[in-house]
């Protein structure tokens, strides 16, 4: 960057850094006669200069003595400049890189600091968004200040929406690398991820490449901060990894809860003053600089013979490439070797027994060490795919059956991998009360036709809230909400549409079932949020993607409440503890192992139940619907009868519905629509379709929606149509400009 000699009243003396948006000058203020830190960035593009503007509107905002203080912000000849408190010392990079802070008390009131501002600036509904090591700095009397707010989002701000990902990616939380909106939970997690790296000296999530930091963020926990540095206190190791939980809902809810355990731990929880040396290579504990050793060792090493034995037709001996573990040698040299977590110390399958050369393995890792202690591991018994081999080795696989070996092979030829994994996920269990009375009168084909009526009509509201319905059995269903990822508050708001909408759809259900077969059934259901068990379970020729777990049993056990409080839906404490009142609830009860409540509605208007409802009465009377549409919309824009005039408007009219129909079943996904809606908005307008027609399908379809949901259709409703139809048209729009 080419600079004058000043900049606005501003003279340069020297460049002192870059940071995410600019570089950054010690400079000299003639007229307050002061020296500032100037950050200036060229005029470049509007994003980038909102960007800038919001960093300096964010800190000038923040008032506080642990955040940079903004002094000015302007622009000059195509140039914009911030000028800052001007601050010595150091960065938390480098001062973690150089062991400034040997003790832990001293880390500790770091930490705290650092809390602070945070909390602060989320009073103010500021999220940061790159907290990091190097936007914290320390001033030689220990002072903190938070810097470098230009990722930072501004209350509901969509400068950075859903779908962008922005940040650093070691610090980032799950939720920030997905695209998905962030709240102050995001911060909490880099807070994690920093203090982590203060502790221990090393960074949470490291990788060769920016994806495998990304899927290390995502997909693993950092090794135990108790194994890298066991002198640190259980407590505060305790409440960096709570910090770092990848669902929001087990995080601290709040920087000021995380603030108020560090102080707790530092002041009435037991810390002793006690020294943590820098963890370089040098200084890790005797067995992990052991292995590490070896492990290096082996990039220069030869090849080392892995003898399996007990294997069908004898001895089998491989060669395992320098650096591999034993289970990728094994499945490169085309043995069926089980690894039912996909090699990630998620399971037992991957196992041996190492007959001889156990000193030329690599030790146990933190992984290996946790699953070896919770499983009673003898010390020859080793996890394959964490083990790695320096020398000579001969070992037996321990589960290697003909049935094991078909799914491995079967698993290994599919395209969607069987392995497991352990994931938080809403759990809607329903069932009828009438169903022994249904098998008894009904004629047997009466029932089959009845029950997949039934499937059709409450399934829907589960497909159409992205569920997975894991079983059928008689009029019993379970679903799984988040079984493709999304946050814990996603997932939970999906089951509780799902439920109420399902309750909606009985209804009719009911009325057909009563003028037809002189019957009626009472839906009874119940929800929990809960760790399940998924992956792709059954016959290898035929394995689904499910999942087990007790969360699944306990919704059952809810919904069987129902009959005893007279109510349809019951909710656990856990589910509503994620939504954290977004629902209006009755009755409690008070359980010896549970509290349950009853799910009335949404508290305020939710906008998909809101669409997905009122359209149930638009689809019940699709043709009609449809014929409504094209008659207001030749009232109101005459002009484009003749671009009909060979078209068989009965035809059209199917075809509008089924497009809206399929649009409010994607609801729950709708960003995965775009594709379409782009596409869609590139051919309309290549048929000489202009902005000014949106406007008009608009009112035609709300019109359309009035007439024939009556008195349902109330002020949040119309609301709710227009949200969806607005993002519906602006996709549509900005593709075909």
């Amino acid at each position: 960057m080419n600079l004058p000699s000043s900049v606005g009243k501003y003279r340069l003396l020297d460049r002192i850094g870059a940071g995410a948006m600019g570089e950054v000058y010690r400079a000299h203020d003639a007229v307050l006669d002061r020296h500032v830190a100037l950050k200036i960035i060229q005029g470049g593009d509007e994003e980038r200069r909102q960007r800038f503007r919001r960093e300096a509107q964010s800190a000038a905002r923040l008032a506080h003595p642990n955040i940079v203080v903004v002094h000015d912000f302007g622009e000059d000849s195509g140039r914009f400049f911030m000028a800052m408190e001007l601050l010595e010392g150091h960065d938390l990079k480098g001062a973690i890189s150089r062991n400034l802070l040997p003790e832990l008390r001293a880390r500790l009131a770091v930490m705290e600091q650092v809390c602070d501002a945070v909390s602060f600036a989320h009073g103010t509904n500021i999220v940061h968004r790159d907290l990091k090591p190097a936007n914290i700095f320390l001033l030689p009397n220990g002072q903190v200040k938070i810097l470098d707010f230009g990722l930072a989002r501004v209350g509901q701000s969509s400068m950075t929406g859903t779908g962008m990902v922005l940040g650093t990616p070691n610090y980032m939380s799950p939720e920030q690398i997905k695209g998905l909106r962030v709240d102050a939970r995001s911060d909490v997690f880099a807070l994690g991820t920093v203090f982590y790296e203060m502790l221990s000296g090393r960074k949470a999530f490291e990788g060769e490449s920016l994806h495998s930091v990304l899927y290390k963020v995502i997909q693993h926990d950092p090794e135990s901060l108790r194994v890298v540095v066991p002198a640190l206190p259980a407590n505060v190791a305790a409440i960096v990894e709570r910090a770092m939980a990848k669902e929001p809902a087990r995080r601290f809810q709040s920087v000021a809860e995380m603030r108020d355990a560090l102080r707790f731990a530092r002041d009435g929880g037991g810390v002793a003053d006690v020294s943590l040396v820098s963890m370089s290579s040098a200084s890790r504990p005797e067995s992990s600089l052991d292995g590490q050793t070896m492990i290096a060792a082996l990039g220069e090493a030869l090849a080392a013979p892995i003898t399996f034995i007990g294997e069908v037709g004898g001895e089998v001996t491989i060669e395992g490439a320098a650096g591999q573990t034993i289970l990728e040698a094994s499945l490169e040299n085309g043995i069926a070797h089980a690894h039912a977590c996909g090699g990630n110390a998620r399971c037992s399958t991957c196992r041996v027994s190492i007959v001889s050369g156990l000193p030329n393995l690599s030790p146990r890792n933190s992984d290996e060490t946790k699953l070896a202690r919770r499983l009673g591991f003898p010390d020859d018994v080793r996890l394959a795919c964490q083990t790695r081999v320096g020398g000579p080795v001969r070992l037996r696989r321990l589960i290697r059956d003909e049935h094991d070996v078909s799914i491995v092979r079967s698993d290994s030829d599919s395209s969607v991998r069987a392995f497991g994994r352990e994931v938080p996920l809403a759990v809607l269990h329903a069932s009828t009360r009438e169903t022994g009375t249904l098998f008894r009168k009904q004629l047997a084909h009466d029932v089959v036709h009845i029950l997949n009526r039934y499937y059709a009509q409450v399934g829907d509201a589960i497909f159409a809230n992205g569920g997975h319905i894991a079983r059928y059995d008689g009029t019993t269903m379970v679903a799984l909400f988040g079984l493709e990822a999304a946050d814990a508050r996603a997932k939970c708001t999906s089951a509780l549409r799902a439920a109420l909408r399902m309750q909606k759809r009985m209804e009719l259900f009911n009325a057909y079932l009563t003028e037809h077969f002189g019957a009626t059934m009472t839906l009874d259901v119940g929800l929990h949020y809960g760790r399940m068990i998924a992956g792709h379970l059954g016959h290898p020729e035929h394995a689904r993607m499910t999942a087990v777990g007790e969360a699944a049993d306990i919704a059952l056990r809810v919904a069987s409440e129902n009959v005893l409080h007279g109510t349809r839906i019951l909710v656990t404490e856990e589910l509503l503890n994620v939504v954290e009142g977004q629902v209006q609830t009755g009755l409690v009860e008070h359980g010896e192992k549970r509290t349950l409540y009853e799910l009335l509605d949404f508290a305020k208007p939710d906008v998909h139940y809101l669409v997905q409802t009122s359209f149930e009465l638009v689809a019940a009377r699709k043709e009609e619907a449809a014929a409504i549409f094209y008659s207001k919309l030749f009232e109101i824009a005459p002009q484009v009868r003749p671009l009909f005039a060979s078209t068989d408007i009965r035809v059209q009219g199917q075809m509008l519905m089924n497009m809206i129909a399929a649009a409010v079943r994607g609801l729950d996904r709708i960003e995965d629509l775009k594709p379409a809606l782009v596409e869609l908005g590139k051919r309309h307008a290549g048929y000489g379709v202009e902005i000014p027609h949106y406007a008009v399908v608009e009112a035609c379809l709300l019109y359309t929606v009035e007439t024939l949901a009556g008195p349902a259709f109330n002020l949040d409703v119309k609301l709710a149509w227009t949200e969806i139809y607005n993002f519906i048209a602006a996709t549509m729009i900005e593709a075909s400009a």
